[in-house]
């Protein structure tokens, strides 16, 4: 499956620009996004029935973006570090997590994602910085990181990406249970056909 990578941001075009046209840019599959459709979220969306781990060690911007996700209805859990933010994900059950890339002075919320990915279901993870680099996200690749979303972090921008990035989460997971239960009917129909 191609691993798609967005970078979400409204405040730092440039950072957008030089990593689409870096040399290596082409080597791997990347979507760059600035702006979710308007219509990606339904009228519906219920955000009180999703969790989301929130990891990043600035106490301001933790409480900052717990207020807004919990504001918006979501459940958060707030985690202070990489070792805490794994820590909640092995004890708890979520549906998106969110981190900031630095996490201290030597954790990244790479550690967190490599974490989220482990869980099954795996739980989609949004990077939080301030400084997005060519470099950086190629390694987010590599950790599954499913978006990248640059600090200052607009309100509207992120609640999008967390509805967007959850719903089509759920999507995935449900077409992939009908493809399963698809495959096994293929193979159970057609020998029940031939006892009768």
């Amino acid at each position: 499956a191609l691993l798609r990578l967005r970078i979400l941001e409204c405040h730092v075009a440039t950072a957008v620009d030089s990593i689409a046209q870096h040399p290596q840019a082409r080597a791997a599959p990347l979507l760059l996004v600035q702006n979710l459709p308007v219509n990606a979220i339904p009228p519906d969306w219920n955000p009180s029935r999703h969790h989301v781990l929130l990891v990043d060690d600035d106490a301001d911007v933790l409480l900052g973006l717990h207020n807004t996700l919990a504001h918006a209805g979501y459940r958060v859990t707030t985690a202070c570090g990489a070792r805490e933010g794994v820590a909640r994900l092995r004890e708890q059950s979520f549906d998106l997590v969110l981190t900031d890339l630095y996490l201290g002075e030597s954790e990244l919320g790479f550690a967190v994602a490599d974490a989220a990915n482990r869980c099954r279901p795996q739980v989609p993870v949004i990077l939080l910085t301030a400084r997005p680099s060519f470099d950086r996200a190629q390694e987010a690749m590599q950790n599954r990181v499913s978006a990248i979303v640059v600090k200052p972090v607009d309100s509207q921008l992120l609640l999008d990406s967390c509805a967007g990035l959850i719903r089509e989460t759920r999507l995935q997971r449900r077409n992939s249970e009908l493809e399963t239960a698809n495959r096994v009917m293929a193979t159970v129909l057609p020998r029940t056909i031939e006892i009768k």
